[in-house]
């Protein structure tokens, strides 16, 4: 099972309704780097980014509390859109 699974279902048993957003974002240019010095396969990428990379990110938590409303309003105003 993967480590997102464990963490998604955590949550939702924690919370009633919890509403979850993958957020993609781009690496820096120091681990592109570091990956491409390394020559890798397309395939092996991916584990060398989770074993090599990904710590040097924040894995939940990284939003400030101002992100997390401002997406609120967000979500209400399509809301309220898709309602009219």
């Amino acid at each position: 099972m993967k480590r997102n699974d464990n963490l998604e279902r955590n949550i939702y048993n924690l919370l009633k309704n919890p509403y979850i957003v993958q957020v993609a974002y781009d690496l820096n240019s120091r681990d592109l780097d570091e990956i491409n010095q390394c020559s890798l396969k397309d395939e092996e990428i991916t584990q060398y980014v989770y074993d090599n990379v990904l710590d040097n990110y924040y894995k939940d938590g990284f939003s400030s509390f101002i992100c997390y409303w401002r997406f609120l309003f967000l979500l209400e105003d399509f809301n309220k859109q898709l309602n009219n």
